[in-house]
């Protein structure tokens, strides 16, 4: 989302965020300005002071036919620290691993997970950073041998679980039969291997597996 008015106020046709980091940027459910609006949990991801463009999520709880609107402020100078509320307000209510994947460089750890897991993934085999992406760019992957690998954790054994995989991939080249995610039953990738996952398989199409072998 980008528009002007949420520029810096330092910058040449200024808008009217106060603060550098876009902290003074909320959401609220509350229509009437005050000094102390009913704040919804967000998180930034990105905000560009020079051209008023923000990628932020926003946790609405639930929305309906007569309260479907969140409201955005700004331009409050005396904020000067995030307003964010995280991890556990945004990514919340069971989320066991949200990764962005807006990191620009890689290492031990480096692509971040934003819940209060912190199942952060480390990269292997040099993956294209800064790539083309539907929300903030994204990681490329070369369908071969390049991958992301986020360490063994308990929050993660979800064995007998009801859960939702999602996310946003774009497959241009590779083999089919791939791994888009997988969960293996145990560190060591033990007997019956996977948990669960999702794999390209034949004809481009995308199989959830669900312990096999």
């Amino acid at each position: 989302f980008t528009d002007p008015a949420l520029k810096h106020v330092g910058e040449p046709s200024p808008g009217k965020v106060q603060d550098l980091n876009g902290y003074d940027i909320i959401f609220t459910n509350n229509p009437v300005p005050d000094a102390t609006p009913a704040q919804i949990p967000h998180q930034i991801e990105t905000y560009d002071k020079t051209t008023g463009a923000i990628v932020m999520w926003v946790r609405v709880s639930s929305m309906s036919a007569t309260q479907n609107t969140i409201y955005m402020y700004y331009g409050n100078s005396s904020v000067t620290a995030s307003q964010e509320n995280l991890p556990a307000n945004v990514w919340s209510n069971g989320f066991q691993g949200v990764w962005h994947l807006k990191e620009t460089a890689g290492g031990a750890g480096a692509i971040k997970d934003s819940t209060v897991n912190v199942n952060n993934a480390t990269d292997f085999n040099t993956p294209t950073f800064g790539a083309a992406g539907q929300a903030n760019g994204s990681i490329g992957l070369d369908g071969a041998s390049q991958y992301l690998e986020v360490p063994y954790h308990t929050s993660l054994n979800l064995l007998g679980a009801t859960l939702t995989i999602s996310g946003w991939i774009y497959p241009t080249t590779g083999a089919t039969w791939a791994s888009v995610v997988d969960k293996p039953f145990t560190p060591t990738h033990d007997p019956p291997y996977f948990d669960r996952g999702v794999i390209r398989s034949e004809n481009n199409k995308l199989d959830l597996y669900v312990g096999c072998a």
